[in-house]
């Protein structure tokens, strides 16, 4: 599964325990990125992980009110 181009019509898909699980792969990887000193095409990358983490929390917050 492609983190970076996960549409929100996905994210609504998933139940609570998957978009929690999608949101810790989400953190791992932009922990990596930010570590990575050298990445030069890092900055698109890290650019959609922070937009999709958004959608998930998003989403996640809507549907618990």
């Amino acid at each position: 599964m492609d983190l970076v181009k996960l549409s929100l019509a996905d994210i609504r898909g998933h139940e609570k325990t998957k978009s929690v699980e999608i949101e810790k792969q989400i953190r791992k990887e932009l922990a990596l990125l930010k570590m990575d000193v050298y990445g030069a095409r890092t900055a698109g990358k890290t650019r959609g992980l922070r937009k999709t983490l958004a959608r998930v929390l998003t989403v996640r917050g809507q549907k618990k009110g």
